[in-house]
């Protein structure tokens, strides 16, 4: 009847198929387990319905059901034993049973959510109290309905509709105030919530593993043996062949498991936190004698707007600021066809996602704009004419088309100057409280007509990206006066042949308030608001590295004082030569002194042992308590790896040179390099001695 009355859906189908499975088995006088009954309801479900494998809840129902079934009862057992003793049981049981669903369930839930709750856990605690009762209160008001529909007075039953809705309300009202938590949940969008998922997986494995081994352990009855009491006995040998063998890998799986899954969390963690934080970002990006602007919405969306004239310095800039597993722009924006706005997206195209271009309409003759315009032919980029009145959705940022005018565009420019910059895309972005207007190249013959159309009583702005490049005959007083902007940015070359930004301009957006920052002398400019406040951050200089081949004719004429040179950070190799205070070696060929401009006091990296010019990889012998030799038969002292000194007492590694060849010299029973008795090594089965070893005298 519960079936019905919850609407059959897969999670509860699967609770009731399974309780059936285990009342039959018990009614039968057959010995199950919840396990068995999980499965065998699982796949008999899978099989009426295959689709039901697609359905979100099935697949949550069972992973919960089997993450109870499997941890529930020994995470109880462990938080109860390091848990304060005067907490109540039944509370230490319930977080128990929380964790443990949650953690089988985890995987799922970021895989499909791309979000994990961190407060559900408490949330759960304090809701659990409150399940069995408004089960019971709505059976009982579901009984009450019928027997009000039966003729029962509706006043008598009251009292249990009451309770059951209070009940309800309050389970409603916990989720409620939980979810309005800050961090209340952890969000991981595309690809960091499929690598979470990834890494939580082979971490419930790796921990399934060691469940699995205690219990298998715990059915057959044998107890773990170390390998001391497997080597000392030779019945516990010949019983248990492969038991040290079977553990190790049972271990070596755990490990491999946990550790790839760790690793994937540290992925996850750096694709998470590559992610935007809620702000919205507005880049002006430090490209030379250009415009090139990277807007990332509140959620990851990102727009550029512009491609400035180097393309391989704008790559270079955008690589800094989108990780390399992300290459993916949601829109491109083309405000007017010049090649210090088209040059660099051509290259863009090729080497990032983008989806849609948007642009005026316009065909440009420069070679940038030509090359955009074959890249888009040959591909499937969707291309969007922008007008005055369009907008554009970017992570619930409004961002509005406030020019050109439709119709007035026209296809090919009379001449290459004035025309082309008043075709120029003007974009009013608006998050929040805070607002910012891009202006692209657009003269000062457009400003009124702006203003006419609307933007004088707009209000104030806070950010404008100052019209082309700052120059004299760019963003007039009057617009100065409309807008009245808080931050005005100019993006210019260094030293650039046009004198931008221009001296009247500057003194303008001084005179009118505006805290000015410029490429040319901050580099690029980053403005960040949450919707409330606004900061400002400039990378203060320019993109370090060496100039690309396109940008070297531009470069010709910066002085050389202005001109910054490229640095290797690789460190180039010096030769290791022996100092002054440096040992001797005890025997061989003579250390070479060390130039005295060239003398470093080295480590010594092996007890006495020099580091020479000509230094050599050390060969290890079977030493069995004496010192360990190297191939020039030095005497090295106890290896400070302890697996290799152990390996060399226990016999293991006979003839192992590390790297080199293996040392075919005879063996160093004991006494001082080279004045100790000499022997040939000891056949198998022999000590050092030549005596029959303790092992096979007991395998015998």
């Amino acid at each position: 009847m519960y079936t019905m009355l919850a609407g059959a859906s897969p999670s509860v189908m699967r609770a009731a198929v399974m309780g059936a499975i285990c009342l039959l088995a018990r009614e039968s006088g057959r010995r199950g387990g919840a396990a068995g009954a999980l499965g065998l309801a699982a796949l008999g479900m899978i099989v009426v319905d295959p689709a039901i494998v697609e359905d979100v809840g099935f697949r949550l129902s069972v992973a919960a059901t089997a993450g109870l079934l499997a941890w529930g009862t020994p995470l109880a057992a462990w938080l109860r034993d390091r848990l304060p003793a005067r907490l109540p049981g039944w509370l230490v049981e319930s977080l128990g049973v929380s964790l443990a669903a949650q953690a089988a369930t985890l995987p799922l839930v970021l895989l499909h959510f791309g979000r994990v709750s961190l407060v559900s856990p408490l949330a759960n605690l304090v809701v659990a109290p409150i399940v069995a009762p408004v089960m019971l209160a709505s059976l009982l008001g579901m009984i009450a309905g019928l027997l009000m529909a039966v003729g029962l007075p509706a006043l008598l039953m009251a009292p249990v509709v009451l309770g059951a809705s209070l009940l309800l309300g309050a389970m409603i009202a916990v989720g409620s105030i939980a979810a309005a938590l800050p961090l209340a949940s952890l969000e991981l969008a595309e690809p960091a919530g499929l690598v979470a998922a990834a890494a939580t997986t082979l971490l419930l494995l790796s921990a399934g593993t060691i469940r699995g081994r205690a219990q298998w352990r715990r059915l057959t009855g044998r107890r773990r043996r170390s390998g001391a009491a497997l080597r000392s006995s030779p019945t516990l040998a010949a019983t248990h062949p492969r038991a040290g063998s079977t553990r190790r890998t049972g271990r070596r799986v755990t490990v491999v498991l946990a550790g790839a899954g760790m690793a994937l969390l540290l992925v996850a963690g750096s694709l998470a936190s590559g992610r935007a934080d809620g702000r919205l970002r507005i880049t002006v990006l430090d490209v030379g004698q250009g415009d090139a602007v990277l807007v990332e919405g509140p959620r990851g969306a990102r727009m550029l707007v512009d491609g400035g004239p180097d393309p391989d310095r704008l790559l270079a800039l955008l690589d800094e600021r989108i990780p390399a597993w992300d290459r993916r722009l949601d829109l491109a924006v083309l405000t007017h066809p010049h090649e210090d706005h088209a040059a660099g997206l051509a290259l863009l195209l090729e080497r990032y996602r983008v989806p849609v271009v948007a642009e005026p309409g316009m065909i440009g003759a420069g070679p940038g704009d030509q090359a955009l315009r074959q890249v888009l032919s040959g591909s499937s980029i969707r291309r969007v004419l922008l007008a005055a009145g369009d907008t554009l959705a970017l992570d619930g940022v409004a961002v509005r088309v406030l020019w050109p005018r439709p119709g007035e565009v026209p296809l090919r420019p009379p001449d290459e100057g004035r025309s082309i910059n008043n075709v120029s895309v003007v974009l009013d972005i608006r998050y929040g409280q805070r607002r910012m207007l891009l202006t692209g190249d657009m003269e000062e013959d457009i400003d009124p007509q702006l203003l006419r159309d609307g933007l004088a009583g707009s209000g104030p702005i806070d950010v404008l990206k100052v019209a082309h490049h700052g120059s004299r005959s760019a963003t007039t007083p009057e617009l100065l006066g409309a807008l009245r902007p808080r931050v005005a940015l100019v993006s210019a070359g260094a030293d650039n042949p046009y004198g931008h930004p221009a001296p009247a301009t500057i003194e303008r957006l001084e005179s009118s308030g505006a805290r000015v920052a410029r490429t040319d002398r901050d580099g690029s400019l980053e403005v960040s608001t949450d919707g409330r406040d606004l900061r400002l951050a400039t990378t203060g200089g320019r993109v370090a590295g060496p100039p690309s081949p396109r940008m070297e004719a531009a470069l010709a004429t910066v002085p050389a004082a202005r001109q910054r040179s490229f640095v290797c950070a690789i460190p180039a190799p010096i030769p290791t030569l022996l100092s002054d205070a440096t040992p001797r070696p005890p025997r061989g060929r003579p250390a070479r002194r060390a130039p005295a401009e060239r003398s470093l006091p080295l480590p010594d990296p092996w007890p006495g042992t020099a580091l020479t010019s000509r230094w050599e990889p050390p060969c290890y012998d079977r030493s069995h308590g004496h010192p360990i030799t190297s191939r020039g038969r030095r005497a090295l002292g106890r290896s400070r790896s302890a697996r290799l000194a152990r390996g060399a007492l226990l016999g293991r590694g006979g003839d192992r040179c590390l790297p080199g060849r293996p040392h075919r010299g005879p063996w160093h029973r004991r006494g001082p390099p080279h004045r100790g008795e000499r022997s040939p090594p000891p056949r198998h089965g022999q000590d050092v001695a030549g005596r029959p070893s303790a092992q096979a005298a007991g395998s015998r």
